[in-house]
């Protein structure tokens, strides 16, 4: 495991996100990834950007995950909607499996992810 310094993470506004790059070295996936880190409810959420279904990035890399109106997390490839904060999925092809969270902490305007 490994902790990501985000710049600015904690500054976020409600319903906002920011992407970050961190290294796997080991499990299925290896080399660079990415995760993001949302404001939900005053509390800072961090996931990797990876649907459950087919392991591709939520986002189509335009850095929009979540969904106001719905209050979820959602995959531009699928539809599926995820319930924060667990980020189970709710609907769609991954029904019932889970974005993987990652635990976080704010430090001063900057956050620390555990990845």
């Amino acid at each position: 495991m490994a902790e990501v310094r985000i710049a600015n993470a904690a500054q976020l506004s409600e319903g906002e996100t920011l992407t970050f790059d961190f290294v796997r070295e080991s499990g299925a996936a290896l080399g660079k990834q990415q995760g993001f880190v949302l404001r939900h409810r005053g509390e800072l959420l961090a996931f990797h950007n990876e649907c459950p279904h087919w392991s591709v990035e939520l986002d189509l890399g335009d850095g929009h995950f979540y969904d106001v109106e719905l209050d979820r997390i959602y995959c531009k490839n699928h539809g599926a909607l995820f319930v924060l904060p667990s980020g189970t999925c709710e609907t769609g092809p991954c029904l019932g499996r889970a974005l993987t969270r990652f635990v976080v902490r704010a430090d001063g305007q900057d956050a620390f992810v555990v990845v």
